[in-house]
């Protein structure tokens, strides 16, 4: 797998959204800055990576029905003791394609966003509980836009299994673990602004080709935070298997199976207590 060198600020907001799962923040709001590092393939099922080292801002804001944290998005929308309906958004970064051999010649891979309903229905535990288990199924919209203009192309319905726990250390202080599994299902518009090759940009490597609907492959995640006194710090992996997916034959998949790891700290100079 090629690896570039890292990049700059402009790209840094999108690229901590791989990490806003890990935060599990104590106060109503909470400002800091820190330093983030990760590893994040162009596109699941590229074989050419983008290293990210630079600052961040920190930020995490709760509402009795709003959640922001970091670049994610919550806002509560109805909550039983075992049930959840929610709004989420979140987003994915653009591709230059003259920078990946795969798309050369392609159009670009512009910023997408996705919002959408999320559903949770808790096995174990509760949402305000460290520990719990409990199915996730969002559905989101998605928009690509090159910030000139904005063009819908099509939605994504994510089931995961989540398990998180939360522990406490002398050493560490308070420590928080997230795994999930997930199994995505993506509309055929989406997939094709990533995966199609239309007939004008067919070459005798590329073929054309038009993907469809359906299953994205398997998707696993794992990641552990950890906050004492101003410092929080966490690590996270991602692993993607796209060999069953229904664009795996697509001309521009050249891996069936992608790794996202990464690396992040901050220090928090101010905070309102609840």
């Amino acid at each position: 797998m090629q690896t570039r060198k890292p990049v700059t600020l402009k790209l840094l907001p999108l690229l901590i959204f791989a990490l806003s799962f890990l935060a599990n923040a104590e106060s109503k709001y909470e400002i800091g800055v820190g330093a983030i590092a990760t590893s994040i393939p162009d596109y699941i099922g590229s074989d050419e990576s983008t290293v990210f080292a630079a600052p961040f801002p920190y930020f995490w804001y709760e509402s009795e029905k709003v959640t922001i944290d970091r670049n994610a998005l919550q806002g509560e929308m109805w909550e039983t003791e075992k049930f959840k309906l929610e709004i989420s958004a979140g987003g994915s970064i653009p591709v230059k394609s003259e920078d990946n051999k795969a798309r050369e010649g392609m159009e670009d891979l512009d910023w997408v966003g996705e919002i959408g309903p999320a559903f949770m229905w808790f096995l174990s535990g509760r949402d305000d509980d460290r520990d719990k288990i409990y199915i996730d199924i969002g559905i989101r919209g998605a928009v690509a836009s090159d910030l000139r203009s904005i063009n819908y192309i099509g939605y994504t319905i994510a089931p995961k299994l989540v398990y998180e726990k939360g522990l406490d250390s002398e050493l560490f202080g308070r420590l928080d673990f997230v795994a999930k599994l997930g199994l995505p299902y993506t509309s055929a518009g989406f997939h094709d602004y990533v995966y199609g090759v239309e007939p004008r940009y067919a070459t005798a490597e590329r073929p054309a080709y038009e993907a469809k609907s359906g299953f994205d492959g398997i998707r696993l995640a794992a990641g552990i935070s950890a906050r004492k006194n101003d410092i929080w710090y966490g690590v996270f992996c991602k692993y993607y298997d796209i060999s069953n997916a229904s664009f795996a034959d697509s001309p521009l998949v050249k891996e069936s199976h992608s790794f996202v790891y990464g690396v992040a700290a901050a220090y928090i100079f101010k905070s309102h207590k609840k």
